[in-house]
């Protein structure tokens, strides 16, 4: 049933090699060492963009925005700050993972440096970005864009802890990576209830 979920965001041929243009062109432009990632980042624009120039020049913006995420130091700090909310929001489940020796380095960075771009179905990815790009346009200039995104990862796994307690640890890794559809109104306002913990606890 996974399989199927994402089945429907694998790219014709043409649009491949449209994404490998638009990523070749961006390198070149750009002292970035290639990822994969770079290119999950780009899956779901392809969906949304008829030209190859729309789909490069959001992808420029959406990179530009993403850039400190790609450093090594940027990454080390999302995963730090992410592990210390982990634990205090979700005790049981983080311990569950630390007795299941599930190893955050196979799932953690992906989710947090790629934006969920890989590990969750179209419908649901579209929905999560629509809500993080309008954030940017609202006007109030007092957010960056993907702030809320560690505490959607969080909602996710609180939204998913009965499925995940159930799982060993390669069960757990594949869940990880290949989430089922989510209902994302839902994931968003239990993402903004754990920011809201957080912030009280002053654990930022």
């Amino acid at each position: 049933r996974q399989s199927a979920r994402h089945a429907s965001r694998e790219p014709s041929a043409h649009t491949l090699v449209q994404m490998e243009q638009v990523v070749l062109r961006h390198l070149n432009y750009h002292p970035l060492e290639y990822s994969r990632g770079m290119v999950h980042l780009l899956g779901p624009l392809v969906h949304v963009y008829s030209t190859e120039r729309e789909l490069y020049y959001c992808y420029e913006a959406l990179l530009g925005r993403m850039s400190a995420r790609f450093s090594e130091e940027g990454c080390t700090r999302l995963v730090v700050m992410f592990n210390t909310m982990f634990k205090h929001t979700l005790p049981e489940l983080y311990r569950y993972f630390e007795d299941e020796a599930v190893d955050a380095g196979e799932w953690l960075p992906s989710w947090l440096r790629f934006l969920l771009s890989r590990e969750l179905p179209l419908q649901s990815l579209l929905r999560l970005w629509d809500v993080y790009f309008a954030l940017e346009q609202d006007g109030t200039g007092t957010r960056e864009p993907f702030d809320l995104h560690p505490f959607v990862c969080l909602a996710i796994l609180q939204l998913s802890i009965e499925d995940l307690l159930e799982l060993d640890n390669a069960e757990i890794v594949w869940y990880l990576g290949h989430l089922p559809h989510m209902e994302m109104n839902h994931v968003l306002t239990t993402a903004r209830n754990i920011r809201d913990d957080v912030v009280g606890c002053n654990l930022l």
